[in-house]
């Protein structure tokens, strides 16, 4: 289970990118809950809990309305439940993410 906060958007400006125009656009999840239960094995259930905050930055193409570019940032914090002694385990995980369009020879290298 996962629920999303109250997401946000903002116009943040103009940028370039590939020497292209584009929109900014921040984006912004709010504070995000997720709640897991799974059974690895009969009779053995590990539950975890946690929060999740992600944000970044749209780039659309003035001319073209694509995006050109997005960068994400993740923030999840959570606790696992684990049967037996010593049993909770807390973690924070940490990420960021860009992704960005390619042209016809760049798809075509890889």
């Amino acid at each position: 289970y996962f629920q999303n906060g109250e997401a946000t958007l903002a116009l943040k400006g103009v940028s370039l990118v590939d020497q292209a125009p584009c929109a900014v656009v921040g984006f912004d999840s709010g504070e995000c809950s997720l709640h897991m239960v799974i059974e690895p094995m009969p009779n053995m259930k590990v539950t975890t809990d946690g929060a999740s905050h992600y944000w970044g930055d749209l780039y659309v193409d003035l001319e073209t309305n694509w995006p050109r570019k997005a960068v994400l940032r993740e923030i999840v914090v959570t606790q696992t439940t684990l049967p037996g002694p010593a049993n909770v385990v807390h973690a924070v995980h940490e990420r960021e993410t860009e992704i960005r369009m390619v042209n016809q020879e760049e798809f075509a290298e890889d």
